[in-house]
């Protein structure tokens, strides 16, 4: 949607893989400018391709539809302003294989879009590993946890997929099925080489300032947490209670209009059901203390943490 500037380079890295037995769905999500056109055209040049175009109806729409279109055995997203290394699939395709995992996933460069340099994001938060859908939940709240959430770099089997959808109309909608996906597993191959490419844009979701539909996060986090609850993780499921919290202390500095009135209030409810449901078992002091003060009232927790920013400060 609205990314001809970037889509052919996102096409070309596609068809260029070493692995070329695959099938390239393009969906254009009502795009306002040439990007249907240029679906279009590559349609005409690789018999692999298909396109649908559609209403527009979000990233996670576009995602649900390419799913239903999807004939192979394994999925995976990219970005359309993304791009991906030549070896991106025939390289997680290899280790599914190998290891008998149901997800292979590898690591970022992140793209910058004042002078299109590619660059590693510090320390690569893996290496080459299998793991277990348990030890996968657990790094839910490690530093660079969204190496795990994200959506686009991965390849999947597609059972994960049978009765999973991304949630419509909602940001962060990676943070609302990478649990589910993840709880499906067995295993899940890590590989420590950066095979795709994540394009910062200032104009992106990602790269926009915080506003109401980042409170959709808070709605993510605490789906998570009763999941985790309900599998016997109760310390996992206050700390990602906790990643709740934050966002929602975030939200207290909105423009407080009615339907940002109206949200707070929303996931306020949701969060107070989701503390009676947590135990606080295997979880520290300073969390009881967080996500209890959260309970009582989130705007007196953004108070008093504002005043304690201050007082360090000064």
């Amino acid at each position: 949607y609205n990314v001809e500037e970037y889509l052919e380079k996102c096409v070309d890295s596609i068809l260029a893989q070493s692995y070329k037995n695959i099938e390239v769905i393009l969906v254009d999500d009502g795009s306002p400018d040439k990007c249907g056109d240029i679906c279009d055209k590559y349609k005409e040049k690789d018999a692999r391709i298909k396109v649908l175009h559609k209403q527009n109806g979000g990233l996670s729409d576009a995602r649900n539809a390419g799913i239903e279109m999807a004939d192979g055995n394994y999925i995976m997203f990219i970005d359309s302003d993304d791009y991906i290394q030549n070896n991106m699939i025939e390289t997680l395709y290899s280790r599914i294989k190998k290891d008998n995992s149901d997800i292979a996933q590898c690591n970022f460069l992140i793209v910058y879009d004042e002078d299109n340099s590619e660059q590693s994001n510090g320390n690569m938060p893996f290496d080459d590993e299998v793991i277990t859908s348990d030890e996968a939940l657990e790094r839910l709240f490690s530093e660079d946890y969204w190496y795990l959430v994200t959506a686009c770099n991965k390849l999947y089997k597609r059972h994960l997929f049978s009765e999973i959808r991304f949630p419509y109309s909602k940001y962060h909608e990676d943070e609302f099925v990478a649990h589910l996906i993840i709880e499906k597993c067995n295993l899940i191959s890590l590989v420590k080489e950066p095979l795709y490419c994540y394009y910062q844009r200032n104009t992106s979701i990602m790269g926009s300032t915080f506003n109401i539909r980042n409170l959709d996060g808070a709605e993510a986090f605490l789906n998570r947490s009763d999941m985790l609850t309900k599998k016997g993780k109760p310390g996992l499921a206050a700390s990602i209670m906790r990643m709740s919290l934050s966002v929602l202390v975030r939200g207290c500095d909105l423009d407080q209009n009615e339907f940002v009135k109206k949200r707070r209030k929303e996931l306020k409810q949701m969060y107070n059901n989701t503390f009676y449901k947590v135990i606080f078992k295997n979880t520290g002091m300073g969390n009881k203390i967080r996500l209890t003060l959260g309970f009582i009232s989130i705007d007196l927790y953004h108070f008093l943490t504002h005043q304690f920013s201050k007082k360090n400060t000064d």
